[in-house]
C-alpha cells in the first residue's frame, strides 16, 4: 500500500461495545480498506463505553485509519 493512504469507517457502538453498521464512509486504497475493515471486526467487542462516555452509545461515530510516509 502507497504511503499516505486512508480509509474512514463509520460505527455505532452499543452498550455492551459491540460494533454496529461498521460501514466504509471513504477510502483511497482498496487494500487497506480491506486491512482496516478485518481488523476493525476482530477487534470487536470493544469496552463497553463507561462514565460520561456513555452518551456515544448509539450515536454514530468515525474512526480514520491511516498509513503515514516514514
Amino acid at each position: 500500500v502507497a504511503a499516505e493512504q486512508e480509509v474512514i469507517v463509520r460505527f455505532q457502538l452499543d452498550a455492551s461495545g459491540d460494533a454496529l453498521g461498521t460501514q466504509v464512509v471513504s477510502s483511497t486504497d482498496n487494500s487497506l480498506e480491506k486491512s482496516v475493515l478485518e481488523a476493525f471486526r476482530a477487534s470487536a467487542p470493544f469496552d463497553p463505553p463507561e462514565g460520561p462516555a456513555r452518551c456515544l452509545i448509539g450515536h454514530p461515530m468515525r474512526a480514520r485509519f491511516a498509513n503515514p510516509e516514514l
